[in-house]
Parts: structure tokens; C-alpha cells; sequence
């Protein structure tokens, strides 16, 4: 479900590659109309069951949203939300939603969203900026960092964005500018502003969905990266998309579901692999699975029954690390396309993910003790409170007088010396 309240430029990039997945459905939700008496909104694309509602405008329940696997967000300001809207959003994500937040000139620090709810969703922080400098217009690169080479939204990424000996460097032409990445964050995509590295795509779990952020509204010249239908832009959404929703993940000709987003040492996964379209003869699958510098061993490939093109492979980890999944399918003797995917094995984490600061909680313990509770953009005001209290009133030291004056010590010496000698005397001890 792609929301906004002005249509920018990515949209028609967005809805065009998406389009060429059949396995995707797109449905589009816009304001087209803002009146006194109320906006009015069109509903385009595929139609669900169920989604007459959205006709009059975003969700004001998570149920009504569950019924799509990724909320997409457009460029618009924070204070066109209605607040049972943003509840309806931060409780989708929480319950397993997938949501994803295009940048633009009113995307995050300059829409306004570093006071709204959906800021402690995003996987980086907003920095205090106005709109004159919070997005940024030029020429950025854009490269993959090397701690993302692994990530299912990211394979096949990097060649298509190497540049080649005639082919320009992928670049974007403008930058939402944002602070640093969240714990257990992941940048996607990086780029550089004024002289300092900065996620322009990045990703992070939130409650028991996912959330990805993109700072820029011309990904899509990332379209040039490749070949129409294999470019860098629409490989990346399509890839995105999967993962974020849990959908599985896809090459070209192959798409593989997986039982579980996460594996512990000696549990075994359950891939089921799916042929989207071959013309010609049927295709061969082979897969092997490698662990660090173990050399690569073959997986069994068992067929389903039903409509052919479908198969599974079961896979089991004895022990924690990284393994390498690799699917390669065969056609009239020679590869027709390849798939692969970087698991990472290890116990879980504990429970509790979720990132966003509960301010009722910790204002309502502070007030219950006689304290007061700021959050982060309104520190200025605790500091204030402090200072007032504290000017005016004396200040009490305490020191000890052995410390400060020796000859106190002295005369209680002293004292205690003439206690024992008159005691001696008077025959006393």
C-alpha cells in the first residue's frame, strides 16, 4: 500500500517497477483534494478485499491494515497525520507490519517529524534542522557498505551499481539529511554530506515488524544502474519489499520462502523455492550450502507436487556462523539464473525490541514522585526548572575537622591523656 498526500516523482518510478514483478500487488492511496469539509482521497492499482475504506482516507485501526504486507510512505508533512492515523501505524508495525518512509522535502527532520510518533520507528535519529537544511540538493554516490553485501535486500545490488568503463558513478541528485543509525540498525545505501558519511537507505526491527527509511526522492536515477528490468532501482525494491513484509526473497527467475527470519544452531530451515516464469524446457535446481571456509556441500531439491515449478530444500545448521545459501538453476544445459542468501546463525535475542521512548510512562513516574520528565527535545526546560530551583538557596558543605585542622586532633590526644592519668591516679583502672 503506497500512502501520500502529495504525489512526487518517485511514485510513478516506484509504481512502474513494481509493476513489472508479477508477484506483487500494488494498490496506491492519495489525496487529491484538500477542502474545508474534509480531503478527498483516490484508491488506484490492485483492489483487495475489504478496502473500500480506504476511499475515505489512511486507516484509523491496525486491522484494516493487515491486510497489506508493506505500508509505503510518501513525502508529506507530519502534521497532516491525525493522531488515531499514527496509532493505527506504529500498532501495524508493532504486531509484524512492514513500513517504509521515502524522503523528500517534507520527510523527516523537515516535515516536522522529530516530534511525532512514527520518528522513534525510523532506524536513524533526526537532527534539530530546518527545512532550509535538512534536504539537501547536487550530486551524492551512492555505494553499498560492506556490512551489507549479505543482506537479502541487497543481493546482486553492488555489480549493478559499479560503474563501468563508459558508465557514469550511480549517483542521486538530492539527500534528506539524518543523524546517526539506531542500535541494530542496518544501512542499505550510503552517501556523503558535507564531508561526513551518511545512510541514504537503512533498515531496523521494530516491535515484530520491520521498518526502512530512504533519505532521497530521486533513488530512482538508480534505474540507469543495470538493464531495463535488472536495474539497481528495481531490483532493490523488489527486494526490499519482500524482506520488510517477510515475503521471501527473489532473483530473476527464482523466488524462495522461508519458514522462519531467524535461525538458531542446530534448527533446521525449510526454503520453498518457486519458478516464476521459463519458457522452453523445465528447469534443474541445484543448491549446496557453505560455512565459513568449509568447501560448499550439496542440499537434496525435492519437488512439490501440484503445478510444476515448485520445490523445497531443508537445510540444517549444527552449529552458529554464517552460511551461504546458493540456488542455481539449470535450462537446456547451461544456467538460467542464480539465487543467493547469506544466513546468519545465532542465538536469538531477547524479547522486548522495541525502540521507541514510552514519554507517558516515564512523565507519569516522574509526576508520582514529585519530579519532572522531559523528552529529548525538550531537555532546555528540565535544565530550566534546575536552574530556578537551585539559585537563591545556600550551599551546605560538610568537612571533617581531623582533615581541616590538626590541632584538633592534637587536643583530643591530649584529652584522652589526661583522662588516663588522673584514672591511673585515682586508682580507677
Amino acid at each position: 500500500l503506497y500512502f501520500t498526500r502529495e504525489l512526487g516523482v518517485e511514485f510513478k518510478a516506484l509504481r512502474q517497477e513494481l509493476a513489472r514483478d508479477p508477484g506483487v500487488t500494488f494498490t496506491a492511496l492519495f489525496r487529491t483534494l484538500a477542502t474545508a469539509a474534509g480531503d478527498r482521497y483516490t484508491l488506484q492499482g490492485d483492489r483487495l478485499e475489504g478496502d473500500s475504506g480506504l476511499e475515505k482516507g489512511f486507516p484509523t485501526s491496525a486491522p484494516a491494515l493487515t491486510r497489506y504486507g508493506c505500508v509505503v510512505l510518501g513525502s508529506f508533512p507530519a502534521s497532516s497525520w491525525k493522531a488515531e492515523e499514527l496509532a493505527a501505524l506504529v500498532d501495524y508495525v508493532e504486531r509484524g507490519g512492514a513500513l517504509v518512509v521515502l524522503g523528500g522535502e517534507q520527510s523527516f527532520a523537515g516535515g516536522g517529524y522529530a516530534r511525532s510518533p512514527l520518528a522513534g520507528l525510523l532506524p536513524w535519529t533526526l537532527p534539530a534542522a530546518d527545512a532550509a537544511t535538512a534536504f539537501r540538493r547536487g550530486v551524492f554516490a551512492v555505494t553499498v557498505p560492506v556490512a551489507a553485501l549479505g543482506h537479502p535486500a541487497m543481493s546482486g545490488i553492488q555489480p549493478l551499481l559499479a560503474a563501468g568503463p563508459s558508465a557514469p558513478a550511480a549517483a542521486v541528485d538530492s539527500v534528506n539529511v539524518v543523524g546517526a543509525l539506531r542500535p541494530g540498525a542496518t544501512a542499505l545505501l550510503e552517501t556523503v554530506v558535507d564531508g561526513r558519511a551518511q545512510a541514504l537507505a537503512a533498515i531496523q526491527a521494530y516491535g515484530k515488524g520491520k521498518v526502512a527509511a530512504i533519505a532521497t526522492n530521486t533513488l530512482w536515477r538508480l534505474a540507469r544502474a543495470g538493464t531495463e528490468g535488472n536495474s539497481a532501482y528495481g531490483r532493490l525494491w523488489r527486494q526490499l519489499v519482500r524482506h520488510a513484509a517477510d515475503a521471501g526473497d527473489q532473483s530473476h527467475l527464482l523466488r524462495v520462502q522461508w519458514d522462519k527470519e531467524h535461525y538458531r544452531p542446530g534448527e533446521e530451515a525449510l526454503a520453498t523455492i518457486t519458478i516464476l516464469s521459463v519458457s522452453g524446457a523445465p528447469g534443474r535446481l541445484a543448491a549446496t550450502l557453505a560455512s565459513g571456509g568449509s568447501p560448499e556441500r550439496a542440499l537434496a531439491v525435492e519437488a512439490l507436487p501440484g503445478p510444476s515449478g515448485s520445490a523445497r530444500c531443508r537445510l540444517r545448521f549444527p552449529t552458529r556462523g554464517d552460511y551461504r545459501f546458493r540456488l542455481v538453476m539449470h535450462q537446456d544445459e547451461r544456467v538460467a539464473d542464480t539465487y543467493e542468501k547469506l544466513l546468519a546463525v545465532a542465538p536469538r535475542l531477547g524479547e522486548g525490541n522495541r525502540l521507541r521512548v514510552d514519554d507517558a510512562m516515564l512523565r507519569a513516574a516522574a509526576e508520582g514522585i514529585g519530579a519532572t520528565y522531559a523528552p529529548e527535545h525538550e531537555a532546555e526546560k528540565v535544565l530550566g526548572r534546575l536552574a530556578g530551583a537551585l539559585s537563591g538557596k545556600p550551599t551546605v558543605s560538610q568537612a571533617s575537622l581531623v582533615d581541616g585542622n590538626p590541632w584538633y586532633l592534637a587536643a583530643v590526644l591530649a584529652l584522652l591523656v589526661t583522662e588516663w592519668v588522673l584514672r591511673r591516679r585515682r586508682h580507677l583502672l
